[in-house]
């Protein structure tokens, strides 16, 4: 017992050594060279870089997507045994590695099996062995294309590695014929549904029915014991149902998949309910009427629906007793609609029978409906009354302005009708073609007597009887009314107001009603106007202005209303005094300076300058009209006549002269701006050497206690610079020198501005504010732009030129022009480009 199992323990290492040794002995060979590989919807890094270049056997190209995670699927072509996958990144920047994959694998494209799952990669060529197993297609899922969280796929090569002899699978069902669906009707004889089905490789073909609520041929339920080729569909219940089968290839002598599946289309079977034609639903009944004898046919028309989509048809019926049944049929009246005669009085009766007509159905193919009966009445014709007039109107005479005439008419009307009335005028003697007359619609019209002339008046009564079939309105016309209205002279105008102006009034006043024209009279004294008037207004014209007054002198005027009847009396008497409003100078005389422009009397500003000895001067100034005003600086003077003497102040002063014009209203201010000339200003100014110190030199000694650095400000070109520091010479009591906070150098335009109000002389008198003095630049150091001064570049020039604005002096005129440029240009030794 003890050897025999030794000897079977032999046996098994014995098969442990060879079993390894025949399975390494299979060559792996890459299964996806060259084969068909397909991607996800992404796009392609380039035009080239496609799912093709990763399984075609050269590592240097690439398939690339730039969409982030994706798929790679390749199709070996047949089934083999796959045992190992190598995936490739051969990309120099190692963050391009692919992080996370799994590796998939299906003999059929449908079902997958995930085989190979690596996360956290950072290695660029990674085999990966698996046992064997059968795999027609294989599907690379990158999930975290590179190490640093980028969206790009790079796969330089995808080798999917296994025995290269294909394995055969069972071969796929063919279907010879399909399964036919059907509509059957409720409890009819089930309809058979079948399918012919062959195969190619001597496997056994089985079959398995399904039933599915949905049109598809997946997803349904498999029908217990419904296993053949054929199936009988039950019809005992209403409803749509689809069915398919499925053909199963079972070959157990193949070496690949034993089992191949086929699935036919989804046929319906649909069992309906037996149905009836549905009967009509009126959404409208015919509705009777009452007409009169030779009316219009009144239409009678119903409106009828059907649910099942039948076709219906009409028929109309008369009766001649209100019942919708025992009627006689109408020959031809078979519309929706039927035009009812009206040539003969009395009432008849009418109704419609809509029938539906449904061939489609499975039971009863029509159905019936009857409308309501209506009546329709033919009524003989009754036409309203005409009107006849007991009184007429009566014209009459009056003036204008008068009461106005009543003018009344009576009528009457026998069939107890609504009587209204409307009053005309016309302009001629007829009772016909006037205007109506707005609001006149009483039995009596109040003339108007606001215009003269004759105006022909006529009434029409107008009977309404509702209650007649046949016209309801029946109208009378009175005779001619004539009123003559008689013109009268107007009335006087009202409210005379003016406008006062220079030389001129200009009147306004209120017209009057039916005024033709307006007389303006005038006087120098009240009540005394003349007998002829100055002006004649016509039309609706209510103001006139008079010319050529004398200002200063009062004025009465009067106006009188005039028309074909005579004038009226005056109007209210106005009296008005017309003034200058002339505010202007005709000269103007200072006692000392000269004007800057010579005077006129439209210009209101001048300016003038005095010396420092000049303390105080007098104005003469003369009015342009001698009855105007005037104030010097706020104080009245007699026209023509000197002011007494002004005080001026070192600096600026405004005398200021106000004319004020006869009518006390208009204005004219003019101004004299008079600077008195300090006796302290600088009569020398220039920088040392080394461009640290401006000495200013004035023209008479300063108080030390009044310098002060605030009190200057330099200037190189149009750039300030800052005075830091303002020094008072103790020995030249006349002298200042300047600190600056920056460099000053050679060829800067150089000029100092003096605040006024703040340097004062020994004496007291202070130094006005001076602008751009003029320093004289006695600077012989370079500016930092000339590095070499010995050899000047034009850069070095640009630069310089632009650190000062463009704005230097180098010809020492005082000015920047080109003079200065010539001269810069004349210190080049040598120009570098």
């Amino acid at each position: 017992m003890i050897k025999r199992c030794i000897s079977i323990l032999t046996i098994l290492l014995l098969l442990a050594e060879i079993i390894p040794t025949f399975v390494s002995a299979v060559t792996l060979t890459n299964l996806a060279l060259n084969k068909t590989a397909t991607s996800g919807s992404g796009s392609f890094c380039g035009g080239g870089e496609t799912a093709t270049q990763a399984v075609d056997g050269n590592t240097s190209t690439k398939w690339c997507r730039n969409s982030g995670a994706d798929w790679l699927k390749v199709d070996l072509g047949a089934t083999y045994n796959v045992s190992e996958f190598i995936l490739t990144n051969n990309e120099e920047i190692s963050t391009y590695i692919t992080k996370d994959y799994n590796i998939q694998s299906s003999t059929d494209g449908s079902t997958w099996t995930t085989l190979v799952n690596v996360t956290n990669n950072t290695t660029r060529v990674v085999t990966s062995n698996i046992t064997p197993v059968m795999a027609r297609y294989v599907k690379l899922d990158v999930i975290s294309p590179t190490q640093n969280g980028s969206g790009v796929i790079r796969i330089n090569e995808f080798e999917v590695n296994g025995d290269p002899v294909a394995l055969v699978n069972a071969a796929t069902p063919g279907f010879e014929s399909q399964p036919t669906g059907s509509t059957v009707n409720e409890g009819d004889s089930s309809p058979t549904l079948s399918a012919a089905a062959n195969v190619n490789d001597g496997g056994a073909l089985s079959y398995q029915w399904y039933s599915n609520t949905t049109n598809s041929n997946s997803g349904g339920n498999a029908i217990g014991g419904a296993t053949s080729a054929s199936y009988a569909a039950p019809t005992n219940a209403e409803g749509t149902t689809y069915y398919y089968v499925v053909v199963t290839n079972t070959n157990n002598g193949v070496d690949g998949v034993s089992t191949a599946k086929a699935t036919s289309n989804a046929v319906a079977v649909s069992v309906n309910a037996l149905v009836n034609a549905a009967t009509p639903s009126f959404d409208t009944q015919p509705t009777g009427s009452t007409v009169n004898e030779g009316d219009s046919s009144p239409t009678l028309s119903a409106a009828a629906n059907v649910s099942d989509g039948g076709k219906l048809s009409y028929q109309w019926f008369s009766n001649t007793t209100n019942s919708n049944s025992g009627g006689n049929a109408i020959g031809g009246a078979t519309s929706v609609s039927y035009a009812a005669p009206t040539n003969a009085e009395g009432t008849t009766y009418y109704y419609v029978v809509v029938t539906n007509t449904n061939n489609g159905v499975t039971g009863n193919q029509t159905a019936t409906a009857t409308s309501n009966a209506v009546a329709v009445s033919v009524n003989a014709l009754v036409n309203a009354a005409t009107p006849s007039f007991d009184t007429q109107p009566t014209g009459s005479t009056v003036n204008e302005g008068d009461s106005s005439p009543t003018l009344s008419a009576a009528a009457s009307v026998s069939d107890g009708g609504a009587l209204s009335y409307q009053w005309y005028s016309n302009t001629t003697n007829s009772n016909s073609g006037g205007n109506a007359i707005g609001g006149a619609t009483s039995a009596s019209y109040a003339a108007p007597t606001n215009a003269e002339g004759t105006t022909y008046y006529y009434l029409v009564v107008t009977n309404t009887n509702k209650g007649v079939n046949g016209v309801q309105t029946s109208t009378a016309t009175s005779n001619v009314a004539r009123l003559n209205v008689n013109q009268i002279a107007p009335s006087a105008p009202t409210n005379l107001t003016a406008t006062i102006g220079d030389g001129q009034v200009t009147l306004h006043w209120n017209g009057v009603s039916g005024s033709v024209t307006y007389d303006v009279y005038e006087g120098t004294a009240s009540g005394s106007y003349g007998s002829t008037p100055v002006a004649i207004v016509t039309g609706l014209t209510y103001n006139y202005k008079v010319t050529g007054l004398t200002n200063g002198i009062t004025y009465y005027f009067v106006i009188k209303a005039s028309n074909a009847a005579g004038y009226s009396s005056y109007s209210n008497e106005l009296s008005a005094t017309p003034r200058s409003s002339n505010a202007n100078l005709s000269d103007l005389i200072l006692s000392s300076g000269t004007l800057n422009m010579s005077f006129d009397a439209n210009t209101a500003s001048y300016a003038t300058s005095v010396a420092n000895s000049v303390s105080s001067l007098t104005v003469t100034a003369t009015v342009y009209d001698p009855t105007a005003t005037m104030k010097v600086n706020g104080t009245t003077v007699i026209n023509g006549s000197a002011v007494g003497a002004i005080s001026l102040n070192v600096g600026s002063n405004t005398i200021t002269i106000v004319v004020t014009a006869q009518d006390g209203m208009t204005t004219q201010t003019y101004t004299v701006t008079v600077t008195r000339e300090s006796d302290v200003f600088v009569t020398f100014a220039q920088t040392d050497a080394s461009g640290q110190t401006v000495q200013l030199t004035f023209s008479q000694p300063l108080a030390s206690q009044s310098i002060a650095p605030g009190a200057f400000l330099m200037h190189a070109g149009s750039k300030p610079i800052a005075v830091m520091q303002a020094v008072h010479d103790s020995s030249l009591s006349n002298t200042v020198y300047l600190t600056v906070n920056e460099n000053l150098f050679k060829w800067d335009r150089l000029t100092v501005d003096i605040q006024g109000g703040i340097i004062q002389s020994a004496n007291g008198s202070q130094l006005a504010g001076t602008a751009s003095i003029k320093v004289q630049n006695e600077v012989v150091v370079f500016s930092p732009d000339f590095p070499d001064p010995n050899h000047i570049r034009i850069d070095n020039i640009v630069a310089f030129l632009k650190k000062r604005n463009y704005d230097v002096d180098v010809d020492g005129d005082g000015l920047f022009d080109s003079a200065d440029i010539k001269m810069l240009l004349l210190q080049i030794q040598s120009v570098t480009h």
